[in-house]
């Protein structure tokens, strides 16, 4: 009976410890975590800092547009495709006359004229052409992919056609005077020294310049690194 009174009065007491000694765990699995969030914080700031204070790698649209990746210049190709087509074609024609493999900016120029010479075989041996009507599995509703009705009027068409090439016409224009602009102003800014002279002087290095041959003026050696592409829905090269 003895024994019995004393496991009934020390049983509550180990509960008590059992209970006090599993808080203490508790408290010390969340410092611990809090701990580890600290760090983990502190190491997240310091690479964002670090990445802000990386220098520039590239320079875009002339200069005024900065970027710590690395571009390079790829040459416009539509392989034959006009600006009429592109916007009148739906995805499904567009790919099988020009796959879209064709516009991978790691593409030499090698690789974009034979490319080119394909689409013209192509084109002269004639392929098949699919109407818009016909739905596909990869492609869902081809009809909504093309940009405007191919079935208009020639009337309509005729005018449509020569409004998109004036709209063309004015943007080219509008970047020639813009580019015009900006080498203006980077003139001015470099104390009206003009670029050819400063290339001349520059030091070689990443991202350098080569003087060319006399009354060429200056090429820019194309960086290496990845290609990054813009994520246009239409294929059109430029």
């Amino acid at each position: 009976m003895e024994e019995v009174r004393e496991s009934t009065t020390t049983n509550p007491r180990e509960r008590i410890e059992r209970m006090m000694q599993q808080q203490g765990r508790k408290k010390s699995d969340r410092s611990d975590t809090a701990e580890v969030l600290h760090h983990l914080q502190e190491s997240l700031q310091q690479k964002e800092k670090e990445y802000w204070q990386l220098h520039h790698e590239s320079t875009l649209d002339g200069g005024s547009l900065k970027t710590r990746f690395k571009y390079r210049e790829v040459a416009p190709e539509n392989f034959t495709l006009s600006v009429e087509e592109i916007l009148a074609q739906d995805d499904r024609q567009l790919n099988m006359l020009v796959p879209m493999n064709c516009y991978a900016a790691y593409l030499t120029p090698v690789d974009n004229r034979r490319d080119r010479i394909k689409v013209e075989k192509r084109r002269r041996r004639g392929f098949r052409e699919i109407d818009s009507s016909r739905s596909s599995r990869r492609y869902g509703d081809v009809s909504k992919t093309a940009l405007v009705d191919p079935n208009m009027e020639e009337e309509e068409g005729v005018k449509w056609s020569q409004n998109v090439r004036a709209s063309l016409r004015r943007l080219h224009e509008d970047a020639n005077i813009d580019s015009g602009e900006r080498r203006r102003d980077n003139v001015e800014r470099n104390n009206g020294v003009p670029a050819a002279v400063r290339v001349a002087v520059a030091p070689r290095g990443r991202g350098e310049y080569r003087q060319g041959n006399e009354g060429v003026g200056p090429k820019k050696l194309r960086p290496e690194g990845k290609v990054k592409l813009s994520g246009g829905k239409r294929r059109h090269g430029e």
